[in-house]
């Protein structure tokens, strides 16, 4: 058993060990001769031992008067002082956590995103929405403090102007906000969520205007005279039903042979897609100069791809008002009147989903032949003379 010694004594103490200085405060000298302050109790017959801090920055007097608190806290409040001590922390370390403002909140959260099947233009759709219509107003208020008034000073001003980009901004504040609860930053209660947040508005949904597929053969013929990277790239469009993101970021390494495969990371659908390539397709690559990885790129930089304007830049300098996405729609009318291909074909051409998740989980196949065939038949299509095509006496009917 230790023996009790005077605050006198304690300056003289050299040797390692426990010395009592008080009723459950002991000083500790260790390795080196650190010397510390140690509380000792018991508690269900079991020894306990915590730690009050190193005698350089705690006092003896100071020592003693925390003692008394645990020792308070201990045999009349009947609490295990290193339990309340464990738990007073952590609450300390939640208020801490709670005090983030949404920004950084936004932040963790995307951080948390980059490694997932988000791909780089998503994640830059977020960080733009948020940097615009988020922070500007939420973005140094506490993520803990949010509530309805907060989520509507965000979205009132874009609401009745811009509801498809409120709707968005709206469901990543929820998002933000969800996963925040969940790492019990906040309350669960979402007021993003509130179902009568705003009034509903009627949307009328706009298409992307087409070019009618009757006179895209006089189209294809005018880019055919261009004879320019911007052209090229606007007819492999057309050639591939591809989308544009897909088609100007192509690189020479995703064509082999006849096929172009499309990496996940471009994709709308985040997996990897096979595009077979018609003999019109073909030509058009092979016209191209191969100066750099990328297929179509700004002329003298081969490293930099096209803008995603410049192919709507020429569509409109050759007087057309339709978008380069909507001749999609456009191949997709001409199967429909013009082949008898199936309903399933057409749709992976462009790369769409369609049927049930069992559907899709037994029907794997790309009908990779079978695309083929259409693609060839749409390119042959498109490279017939005009007034050919308007009549519709140039594609046969699939038996």
């Amino acid at each position: 058993m230790t023996k009790k010694i005077s605050a006198r004594a304690i300056a003289g103490l050299r040797r390692r060990g426990k010395y009592r200085v008080d009723d459950n405060l002991y000083l500790r000298i260790g390795k080196g001769g650190r010397r510390s302050w140690l509380y000792r109790y018991q508690r269900g017959g079991d020894p306990h031992e915590m730690g009050l801090g190193a005698v350089k920055w705690c006092t003896l007097q100071e020592a003693r008067e925390e003692a008394d608190k645990l020792r308070r806290l201990h045999r009349y409040e009947h609490k295990d002082p290193l339990q309340h001590r464990r738990t007073a922390r952590a609450l300390a370390e939640l208020d801490a956590a709670r005090s983030i403002s949404f920004e950084e909140c936004a932040a963790r959260f995307l951080k948390a995103h980059e490694n997932s099947n988000w791909s780089k233009t998503h994640r830059r759709q977020w960080r733009n929405t948020l940097t615009q219509h988020a922070y500007p107003t939420i973005g140094q208020v506490p993520v803990s403090a949010i509530g309805k008034d907060e989520v509507l000073r965000c979205l009132e001003p874009i609401w009745h102007d811009l509801p498809v980009t409120a709707a968005r901004v709206r469901n990543r504040i929820a998002q933000i906000l969800d996963w925040a609860a969940a790492r019990d930053l906040r309350t669960v209660d979402n007021p993003a969520k509130h179902p009568k947040l705003l009034p509903k508005i009627k949307r009328q949904v706009r298409h992307l205007a087409a070019v009618p597929y009757t006179e895209l053969p006089a189209l294809m013929s005018e880019l055919r005279q261009q004879r320019d990277i911007v052209s090229a790239a606007v007819q492999f469009i057309a050639l591939t039903c591809s989308r544009l993101t897909e088609a100007l970021g192509a690189r020479w390494n995703e064509i082999s042979g006849d096929i172009w495969t499309v990496p996940a990371e471009r994709m709308k659908s985040g997996k990897a897609h096979r595009v077979p390539l018609s003999r019109q397709a073909l030509e058009v690559l092979q016209a191209l100069p191969r100066d750099g990885d990328l297929i179509f790129h700004r002329p003298r930089h081969p490293d930099h791809r096209l803008h995603h304007t410049e192919p709507l830049r020429l569509m409109r300098r050759l007087g057309r008002t339709e978008t380069v996405h909507g001749m999609r729609s456009a191949f997709r009318d001409f199967a429909s009147e013009r082949t008898r291909f199936p309903y399933e074909t057409c749709e992976r051409v462009l790369a769409h989903r369609f049927g049930s998740e069992a559907a899709r989980a037994y029907d794997r196949t790309d009908r990779l032949e079978e695309r083929r065939k259409l693609m060839q038949t749409w390119a042959t299509f498109l490279n017939t003379p005009p007034t050919e095509a308007a009549r519709g006496e140039v594609v046969p009917l699939r038996a």
